[in-house]
């Protein structure tokens, strides 16, 4: 009789863990997708699209962004709180920020960049929250890299030479060209641009020909007491500084007969 009973007693054992498993196998699992470390913008404030909302700083590709490039963003704060905002990584940058609101009602933010834009050209950055959007239009410039000192000629295995005098011409000749020349004693490095008015910002074409030169194209030489050496390829960058202008160049080889040499230079005018 003991053992019959305790046969039965286990076969309630078993029945009741097997009820339980399934139980819990047919348990709901429950998701936590609004328990998040930092609450996001979200309904509680209101992007609001307007002229206040600006660019601030320059963006140049290759360059680190720092504390002076930001956003600035227009926000209508429904809910005070705590809120961070982040932008989606475009071209290498990203914008975003923690905020507290203690108050609501219309407030100006500023959302700070960081990162290294890839290209330059335009990229839009677009920041959405509580059903308002705000886009921003941003200019990354082309890096114009100088591999000389400011107002120098350094040719390759040689000592750089200084330039005590820069003059500019327009009409500098009977092809109505642009004539820069970076002068010191027994030397004259020298950029002839196609046309009559000095060069805006790009890059120009090194061409050996200078009295068949095109639009963004630079005849380019350099005469010392051993005679004319003429630039045979490459480019020259000319770019805008805080009101002066740079022609800089690279590694260009230059040519006289069968002989040649490298050299950088970089020119402020």
């Amino acid at each position: 009789m003991q053992k019959k009973g305790m046969l039965k007693n286990i076969k309630y054992l078993v029945c009741l863990l097997a009820v339980i498993y399934v139980c819990v196998s047919c348990s709901k699992e429950y998701s936590c997708e609004k328990c998040v470390a930092q609450p996001t913008a979200d309904s509680g404030i209101v992007v609001i699209a307007g002229g206040g909302n600006t660019v601030n700083g320059s963006y140049v590709e290759g360059e680190d962004l720092d504390s002076s490039n930001f956003l600035v963003l227009q926000v209508d704060v429904k809910t005070p709180g705590n809120y961070s905002i982040k932008t989606d990584t475009i071209n290498g940058i990203v914008f975003s920020g923690d905020y507290t609101f203690t108050q609501t009602g219309t407030q100006f933010i500023k959302i700070y960049g960081t990162g290294t834009p890839a290209q330059n050209g335009q990229i839009t950055i677009s920041i959405s929250a509580g059903g308002g959007t705000a886009t921003y239009n941003i200019t990354v410039d082309q890096s114009y890299k100088t591999c000389a000192v400011e107002n120098s000629f350094q040719r390759q295995g040689n000592p750089g030479i200084d330039f005590t005098s820069i003059v500019g011409q327009s009409n500098a000749s009977t092809q109505f060209h642009y004539l820069l020349s970076a002068l010191t004693t027994g030397n004259d490095l020298s950029f002839t641009f196609f046309d009559s008015n000095k060069p805006t910002e790009g890059t120009y074409t090194i061409k050996t020909d200078p009295s068949n030169l095109k639009a963004g194209e630079v005849y380019v030489r350099y005469l010392n007491n051993t005679g004319a050496w003429v630039a045979a390829s490459g480019d020259v960058h000319v770019f805008v500084e805080n009101g002066n202008t740079y022609f800089s160049f690279c590694s260009v080889k230059f040519a006289l007969g069968s002989q040649n040499f490298t050299a950088s230079a970089n020119v402020k005018y």
